[in-house]
């Protein structure tokens, strides 16, 4: 079955996190503080220095997650995902790619710990 909702008066905003700054508490602050009820994160222009990646070990279901952490100086190739509510705490949801030395690209399901390197502007769509 499909679920689709629309995003009725959505707000644009670009949310800048300077260096040194975790991904998730800086997203986590934006949506509590601003009162969203849902956050899209359309993409994400800056660099990491701490990249963790969640990823699925095989075709099952529920999967087998695994998690890795990759540490230097990476530009962020793309991010997106969203942010909702789940039990009544923030759940932030992100899946993206990056690249070191700009050639080799990785990529999954970012995960908690993910820190920013000089800078990343994220654009997001909110709506209440």
């Amino acid at each position: 079955m499909m679920d689709q909702r629309a995003l009725e008066g959505a707000v644009a905003h670009v949310l800048h996190l300077p260096a040194g700054d975790d991904i998730f508490a800086g997203l986590r602050r934006f949506f509590v503080e601003g009162g969203w009820t849902e956050v899209v994160i359309m993409g994400c222009a800056g660099s990491m220095e701490k990249a963790v990646v969640r990823y699925p070990q095989g075709a099952t279901l529920p999967p087998l997650v695994e998690q890795v952490e990759f540490g230097g100086a990476f530009e962020i190739c793309t991010i997106t995902g969203n942010i909702t509510y789940d039990n009544e705490a923030p759940r932030i949801h992100l899946h993206g790619s990056f690249a070191e030395n700009g050639a080799k690209v990785y990529g999954g399901a970012i995960g908690e710990g993910s820190k920013t390197f000089k800078s990343a502007d994220f654009f997001l769509l909110a709506y209440k």
